[in-house]
């Protein structure tokens, strides 16, 4: 019996391939719920505009800058590959027309207040100096930023130089998440994302040097060309680098979604057995390292506001991920952009064309969402719990909902009994409990209280 093993939460555990078989479905990752896939597509610009009649308090934003110089193999992001810099120009002023659009609708007479702002892509820093100049006046223009609000962007290391590191942190970036995602060159040739590690450190101090004072790296397991060797130096590079946050991602190989995905030889990617042992090793050694498991997919160090947030069951979650900011309206503006204002979740479209057209003629570039029911909003807040602090005390969820647990969620009791036995949770009167080993298969526990989902190699990754 082929087993695996790492340190959790400072436990040892043993990962069978008996519970792999039995667990290894195609799963969420539980950003939102309900899912996008089931939402639908007779919400639009119309719903839209009524539900930001209802914006209050303060809002987090996210901007799509879907634009890339080149693709990297590995990509599964909404993109536009293009090397014609005259293509920025059009699609800031659709973003422009849209922050209009947006104010407009809300009713609002004073500036909305922004608390976080995360500019994703695509390849934000694509954007010259002026451009994000421009772009992040336009923002200022049509939102008040509060005196501690995150304001962070994903950058790529190769489209970053000193005087672009600067120009970002005058224009208030506090957050810089770099693209890392593996440092070995043989593999870096395979997924078209050459990157020499000299360079990503040389990224990061610069960050460091102007002020950043939150610095992520993303890495991903399973790409093309990993052995356990040039995994462990890509652990090793990550120790030297010194992030304050990790993301560890698991490459998802779907050539059937993504065309692109098609020029990767299925004889580079490694085994599954070699995919989850990189997985193990990474969570060990980052706990090692010293850094602090946050759930899923995300390390933080221990003096890391994430850390923080978790030890005292104030972390939260939503479409950047891991969050200690709390039931904030996430307004999404540009291409393919997903937000959620008051009960509604709404996604921009995914075609650039169609979605500067819609904006230019005055409209709101929504072409489908999901209106959530109370017991959606149940079933979030059990989800968004095992997620973020892998515990679920009923106390809490009756004098949220006034509801009885263990009654309005039989069915799904009886369904963790199996869980319990194979050990990845623990039910009692009082609580329902992810054990260390369970941190492993949580995707499979949220998914119990998944009431649309329906599983299919078509539409989510690997769970484990």
């Amino acid at each position: 019996m082929k087993s695996f093993e790492t340190i959790i939460d400072g436990t040892h555990v043993e990962l069978t391939s008996e519970l792999i078989a039995k667990y290894d479905l195609s799963l969420p990752r539980y950003t939102s719920y309900p899912t996008a896939p089931v939402w639908r597509d007779d919400i639009g610009a119309s719903e839209y505009a009524e539900a930001l009649t209802h914006l209050k308090g303060t809002q987090s934003l996210y901007v799509h800058l879907p634009f890339c110089a080149e693709r990297c193999t590995f990509c599964a992001c909404n993109v536009v590959i293009t090397k014609r810099r005259e293509v920025v120009d059009p699609y800031l002023a659709s973003l422009q027309q849209e922050m209009e659009l947006i104010t407009r609708s809300s009713g609002n007479e004073r500036q909305l207040v922004v608390d976080q702002l995360h500019l994703g892509g695509g390849t934000p820093t694509y954007l010259n100096s002026d451009e994000m100049k421009r772009l992040m006046d336009m923002i200022r223009q049509h939102f008040s930023f509060t005196d501690q609000a995150e304001i962070s962007i994903e950058a790529d290391p190769r489209w970053v130089n000193e005087e672009k590191m600067g120009t970002l942190r005058e224009l208030g970036f506090n957050r810089i998440s770099f693209g890392v995602q593996d440092v070995d060159p043989q593999v870096q040739h395979a997924i078209n994302r050459i990157q020499p590690m000299e360079l990503v450190q040389r990224q990061i101090e610069m960050a460091r040097s102007v002020g950043f004072r939150g610095i992520n790296t993303d890495l991903i397991y399973g790409l093309p060309l990993q052995t356990a060797s040039s995994w462990k130096k890509t652990l090793e590079a990550v120790k030297a680098l010194n992030p304050d946050r990790i993301a560890l991602f698991s490459f998802a190989h779907v050539p059937w979604l993504h065309a692109h995905h098609r020029t990767i030889e299925l004889s580079t990617l490694p085994t599954p057995p070699q995919k989850i042992s990189f997985f193990l090793e990474a969570i060990e050694q980052f706990g090692n390292f010293g850094y602090e498991f946050i759930g899923m997919d995300h390390f933080a160090k221990p003096e890391d506001e994430l850390s923080i947030a978790k030890k005292q069951r104030q972390l939260h979650r939503n479409f950047q991920g891991y969050t200690t900011k709390e039931g904030l309206d996430l307004i999404g503006m540009g291409v393919s952009a997903i937000g959620k204002v008051g009960g509604t979740f709404l996604q921009n479209d995914r075609k650039l064309a169609s979605y500067q057209r819609r904006i230019m003629q005055g409209e709101l570039a929504t072409t489908k969402g999901w209106r959530l029911t109370e017991e959606d909003q149940r079933r979030h807040w059990v989800i968004s719990r095992l997620f973020c602090h892998q515990r679920v005390l009923k106390q809490e969820f009756q004098e949220a909902w006034q509801e009885n647990f263990d009654i309005h969620f039989a069915r799904e009791l009886h369904e963790l009994e199996s869980f319990q036995k194979d050990g990845l949770v623990s039910c009692d009167n009082h609580e329902i409990a992810v054990t260390p080993l369970g941190r492993l298969f949580i995707r499979n526990i949220g998914a119990v209280f998944d009431a649309y989902l329906k599983t299919g190699e078509g539409k989510f990754s690997k769970a484990v």
